[in-house]
């Protein structure tokens, strides 16, 4: 009995080993496997790190853009409503002074410029020879 059960710790003593073992290899496994993944997996992390933060810079460039577009717009908006102002300005002026100006294109209309003309005639008549005597005593 004794031989018995020297025999089956010495069994066990061999299986303890074997499986003492198998569960080195299987460590040395493990520890070789995250030896060759793991750098690449950090490389791959420290890349969509550097994308991350570009897209941000991106983002953050397309929001610059954004609000200067609608400060553009803004102007443009405050532009066309300065257009407009002075565009109805213009007309309420154009109408307020379009009788006064029909009033003075009719006078001028009226102007007898024959007459204007004769009298123009008439003045360089009588003023002529007094211009004429006086350059004489010049």
């Amino acid at each position: 009995m004794q031989d018995e059960l020297m025999r089956k710790l010495d069994l066990q003593l061999m299986m303890t080993k074997v499986i003492a073992a198998l569960i080195g290899l299987i460590l040395a496994v493990i520890v070789i496997g995250l030896c060759i993944l793991v750098p690449p997996a950090l490389k791959a992390l420290s890349t969509a790190q550097e994308v991350m933060n570009t897209a941000n810079a991106t983002m953050n460039e397309a929001n610059a853009a954004i609000l200067a577009a609608e400060q553009s717009m803004e102007n443009v908006e405050s532009m066309t409503d300065s257009i407009i102002e002075t565009s109805n300005q213009l007309n309420a002026f154009v109408n307020e002074n379009a009788e006064s100006m029909a009033t003075a294109v009719e006078q001028i209309g009226s102007i007898d410029f024959q007459g204007l003309n004769g009298a123009i005639k008439d003045l360089q008549d009588a003023v002529g020879p007094f211009a004429n005597m006086m350059r004489k005593f010049q």
